[in-house]
């Protein structure tokens, strides 16, 4: 069985290991979203602008 440690520095030792953690999951995260950002906007300008090229050709 785990031992309940409620020390101080304990506590505080495994607060910075979380946050150590959430730092380490965080940064693939953001640069996805980023990525997928970047695909979001390139799709929405390129269907914004896609029938006005229609209609100069057209014309």
């Amino acid at each position: 069985m785990l031992k309940k440690s409620t020390s101080s520095s304990t506590i505080d030792d495994n607060r910075m290991l979380a946050s150590e953690k959430k730092d380490e999951c965080l940064k693939p995260c953001e640069s996805t979203l980023a990525i997928i950002r970047q695909f979001a906007r390139a799709y929405h300008f390129e269907h914004a602008l896609a029938p006005r090229h229609a209609a100069v050709i057209l014309n």
